[in-house]
């Protein structure tokens, strides 16, 4: 629905825009692109924030006794506590530990 309303709102489907330098010939094609964007995003993220492959995604056990803060992963602080957080992956710091964390 909001692939069609964009569309009749923007016709710009396979027209050149200046923030869309490429076309990519449908829509499909422009999700993949985003999603490819994605995944190279993280693993650049990855690899500036030293991340391992295995370390990249993985549970962490928390200090309760201690103080921590999570972040999403775009950096910004959504609190002191990863209950009652949406679905999603954050960062999470303690002390001088960071780690990327998957909340179900």
């Amino acid at each position: 629905q909001s692939q069609r309303l964009n569309f009749i709102r923007w016709p710009i489907m396979n027209q050149y825009v200046h923030i869309n330098p490429h076309l990519w010939g449908s829509y499909e094609a422009e999700v993949d692109h985003v999603r490819t964007f994605i995944k190279e995003r993280f693993a650049w993220m990855d690899n500036k924030l030293e991340y391992t492959p295995s370390s990249a995604v993985e549970s962490i056990s928390i200090d309760y006794a201690l103080p921590y803060t999570v972040f999403t992963l775009l950096g910004q602080p959504v609190g002191n506590s990863l209950n009652h957080l949406p679905q999603g992956i954050y960062i999470v710091r303690q002390g001088e530990v960071s780690k990327k964390v998957i909340v179900p």
